[in-house]
């Protein structure tokens, strides 16, 4: 799928609510995404009385390459791009008690050293299987259907 197809298909999509995103061309194979959200203050003393004030935070741009990949391929890129940012943030709060260090902390040398270490630990979680389970995406938009058109 080239870019712009790429962008227009993500800028269909809907992430969770307090978060809006902007997909944009770049190139001829890549795709940058915009994402704002709502996050609370990580500051430890004020966690451990709850989470601090509410922000509207502007995600720093990120690219991808959309290059070979088919509508379903750019749609799981796309939502993968809005899941490293929820994982940054995450980083922040993830700590030891109430309001002690952050392990991961994204905004220090060693946070950062010490998740480039672990991120790729082995973790398989078990979902329920629906009993009857049903095509999400429109035919439309199912691998190969996109690019056949």
């Amino acid at each position: 799928m080239n870019s712009r197809e790429a962008a227009r298909l993500l800028n269909i999509m809907r992430y969770k609510p307090g978060t809006s995103t902007t997909f944009w061309p770049e190139g001829e194979d890549g795709v940058g995404m915009s994402l704002q959200f709502t996050a609370y203050d990580s500051t430890p003393d004020i966690i451990d009385g709850g989470y601090g004030r509410e922000t509207r935070i502007q995600a720093p741009p990120i690219s991808f390459s959309v290059r070979g990949l088919d509508a379903e391929q750019v749609m799981a890129a796309g939502l993968r791009a809005c899941i490293e940012v929820d994982i940054h943030e995450a980083r922040e709060f993830w700590r030891v008690g109430k309001g002690g260090p952050a392990p991961f902390h994204p905004h220090n040398m060693q946070g950062e050293a010490a998740w480039t270490r672990c991120r790729d630990a082995k973790v398989s979680v078990r979902y329920p299987q629906p009993a009857n389970p049903k095509p999400v995406l429109p035919t439309s938009l199912r691998s190969g259907a996109a690019n056949a058109a």
